[in-house]
């Protein structure tokens, strides 16, 4: 050991020895790295907890829902999602979570491309959204890779017509026919299922127009968020059908026998079973 008049203290001087040693077998000097760090690092303009931005964040994504902006399903989606990045960086600062932490947290659980898209979508927002406020120097999602995703073509599978009849047969005997009117909607006005927050779930009698057969989906209604109309094939038998279920959504009177017979007589033998065009 060698003994060398120096201005810094034991402390700085047992740091720059570890510096020292880390950049020992790099092909740069201590001092390249240094200027680099200068040159690039910028401080954020203040520390922020994950655990506060995330509280922030959400609190504008609900303000964005009560605008009627994003729908519930959206919000819940962001919002456990990023609870499982408060819990996994649980502690941190949102400048200190890097990259290949990133990487790591979205490919724990093995998903699909398309989950991993869709997560990652999740952060890029937030993280852009903290960059912003000057929370994060930059969108470390930006550098996250992205899966392209071949689009398959083909068709979406539906009931044949003899598939639909056998299972509205089967709920016309199914807890006292209560069923009939959500799958029949579902199957053959081209409403959307889902519990708790398909459109079916959230139509109200006065959707259905009995006059014309028409069902309105408003944007609140729909999934896309976009407004559209429920027309049945016009058909006396189908209108008729149309009218009757309207007329079920109003007085909670489910005949059963009745609509089910005329619903399935819409269709010939062979044809898919969704006798609906959406207008």
């Amino acid at each position: 050991m060698r003994q060398i008049a120096t201005a810094l203290n034991e402390e700085q001087v047992r740091e720059a020895e570890a510096l020292f040693q880390r950049v020992e077998s790099k092909s740069r000097p201590l001092s390249f790295y240094v200027d680099f760090a200068f040159e690039h690092y910028r401080e954020p303009e203040q520390q922020k907890s994950l655990a506060d931005a995330i509280a922030a964040y959400v609190a504008a994504k609900e303000h964005e829902y009560d605008q009627q902006h994003i729908s519930y399903p959206q919000l819940k989606r962001i919002t456990w999602d990023l609870r499982r990045l408060e819990k996994h960086f649980k502690g941190k600062t949102v400048a200190e979570i890097t990259v290949s932490g990133l990487v790591g947290f979205l490919e724990r659980r093995r998903p699909s491309m398309k989950t991993f898209n869709n997560q990652r979508g999740v952060l890029g927002t937030f993280f852009k959204f903290c960059f912003h406020r000057g929370w994060v120097t930059e969108n470390p999602v930006l550098k996250v890779p992205h899966y392209r995703i071949r689009q398959r073509r083909g068709m979406a599978l539906t009931l044949s017509a003899t598939q639909a009849q056998d299972l509205m047969e089967h709920f016309e005997t199914f807890e006292g026919g209560r069923w009939v009117p959500y799958f029949a909607l579902c199957l053959f006005a081209g409403i959307r299922p889902g519990v708790p927050d398909g459109e079916i779930t959230k139509l109200k009698p006065e959707d259905v127009n009995l006059e014309t057969g028409l069902i309105h989906i408003s944007a609140d209604v729909s999934k896309v968020r976009e407004p559209r109309r429920g027309a049945w094939e016009q058909d006396y038998e189908a209108m008729q059908a149309a009218m009757f279920l309207g007329r079920c959504l109003r007085s909670r009177r489910f005949w059963v026998r009745s609509a089910s017979s005329r619903i399935v007589s819409t269709n010939r033998p062979g044809e898919s079973s969704r006798a609906v065009w959406l207008l």
